[in-house]
């Protein structure tokens, strides 16, 4: 199991806990302090296995870890600051505390109304301590293991000159990193083959790119070529950013800003979010189409019974992994005989009968469900294409790096605006539109996107 894993299902040991905790301390407060109580319930104990109080430690702790997740609370655990932390921790507190008070709390009798407010509040507070308390130990353990154990990372300096040492130095003790190797950059993608050679073989663990060391085409070609390694790459931006009044995410405080863009700067509430929405429309989409695909799949069977009728491919994913992207079958099944990568058009000779049905409603994407239940995509997201594409592509419009930064969906605002896809020259085309989406991540637009694909599939116009 990795370390960031059982450091992760230790806060939410910790959380669960906390809660319980937090709920019988505010009952013991809450026995004592509340006139009529004591009439009722001899003790505490008694009073702790009330109708209410039982379905409270049962249901509450529960939904308190969810929201603690959809917070973005789980999202990044290895990295955390105190500050972030105690937000947090407030935020999803308070969240919780309403729900227990619209649910519980206004539906007791009390002789005044400030007194519910009170005990809200009193109620916040046992959770919030509590809560922190024991994120706050957790936290401070991981942060003195990783001083004791780890050592800083190793990272490469991509460099315009030597004057610019200093400058790497002084970000790379900023940001708790060491320069173990550095390079001079003529400003120009040349050289980058050897680069990321150097990289991998010298144990490099991250990169920073200093201002003016490679140009826009030179930044995404060292992208598209360290994905595979999952390595950071950081640049420190120049003025021009801040003159062209670029807005920036960063929220790191003290030192100098240094920008992460091998991945967008997404706040972990919206990532949990995403994912949150993922898992539960796949399972739902899941259910409800099962009998769609056995019919389809019955229909595929008899029109090609030489071949399966869920057909799996590689494509490059997220940060340029490969994983098995899952489809009904609607070509024959030696559509690829030469092992020659090939793209459809509409009149494709290749297509079967109910190939032509399934995707005019896109219907042969119904199985990308279960990649989207796996993680291995998103509902809204770039299309993943194979590799052989990718490196075609890559020739003529090396921004296709960024696609990488996320996960691939099931449809996306190319596919919206402009359908499949039947030559490379198409697909350059569709691409300006998933790079909007890269730059515009929302919850937003994945709705927008999500209702114009429903259009899609009801009028039948896919292609």
């Amino acid at each position: 199991m990795k370390q960031t894993t059982r450091y992760r299902i230790a806060y939410c040991i910790s959380d669960y806990l906390a809660a319980v905790s937090g709920i019988l301390v505010f009952s013991l407060l809450r026995y004592h302090l509340v006139a009529g109580i004591h009439e009722i319930y001899a003790s505490w104990f008694s009073y702790i296995k009330a109708y209410g109080v039982e379905l409270t430690l049962i249901f509450l702790p529960p939904y308190m870890l969810a929201v603690y997740y959809l917070t973005g609370y789980y999202v990044n655990v290895t990295n955390k600051s105190r500050v972030d932390e105690l937000l947090r921790t407030g935020l999803g507190v308070v969240i919780g505390t309403l729900s227990y008070m619209l649910v519980a709390l206004l539906n007791d009798y009390l002789p005044m109304r400030r007194q519910q407010y009170e005990l809200m509040v009193l109620f916040a507070l046992c959770l919030f301590a509590l809560t922190w308390g024991a994120r706050l130990l957790i936290t401070t353990y991981i942060r003195k293991r990783a001083k004791r154990d780890h050592r800083p990372p190793v990272y490469l300096a991509l460099m315009r000159s030597e004057a610019d040492r200093a400058h790497a130095e002084e970000l790379a003790q900023g940001h708790g990193f060491e320069i173990g190797a550095e390079h001079i950059s003529g400003g120009t993608s040349d050289g980058l083959a050897v680069l990321t050679e150097r990289i991998a073989r010298d144990g490099i663990e991250g990169v920073v790119v200093l201002p003016g060391a490679l140009d826009t085409e030179g930044i995404q070609r060292l992208m598209y070529d360290l994905y595979p390694l999952n390595l950071p790459i950081v640049m420190a931006p120049d003025d021009s950013i801040f003159a062209l009044g670029t807005v920036m995410r960063y929220d790191h405080v003290i030192g100098e800003p240094l920008l992460d863009i091998t991945r967008p700067e997404l706040p972990d509430a919206f990532v949990a979010i995403k994912r949150a929405m993922d898992v539960v429309a796949a399972s739902i989409g899941l259910l409800l189409t099962s009998p769609i695909i056995g019919l389809l799949a019955l229909a595929i069977r008899r029109q090609s019974p030489e071949a399966p009728v869920i057909y799996s491919q590689e494509r490059i994913g997220y940060r340029r992994r490969p994983f098995k992207i899952h489809k009904l079958r609607s070509m024959r099944p030696d559509a690829e005989a030469d092992d020659r990568p090939r793209l459809s058009s509409d009149d494709d000779p290749r297509i079967l009968p109910i190939g032509r049905f399934m995707r005019r409603y896109r219907l042969d994407e119904l199985p990308n469900l279960w990649n989207v239940l796996v993680g291995e995509m998103s509902l809204v997201g770039p299309r993943p294409e194979r590799q052989y594409f990718i490196s075609r592509i890559m020739k003529e419009a090396p921004y296709y790096a960024l696609l990488h930064r996320v996960r691939p969906g099931v449809t996306s605002w190319g596919m919206v605006r402009y359908g499949y896809a039947s030559t490379v020259a198409d697909m350059i085309k569709r691409l300006k539109y998933d790079i909007l989406y890269v730059q515009n991540l929302s919850l937003e637009v994945d709705l927008k996107i999500l209702l114009y694909t429903l259009r899609t599939l009801i009028r039948g116009e896919g292609k």
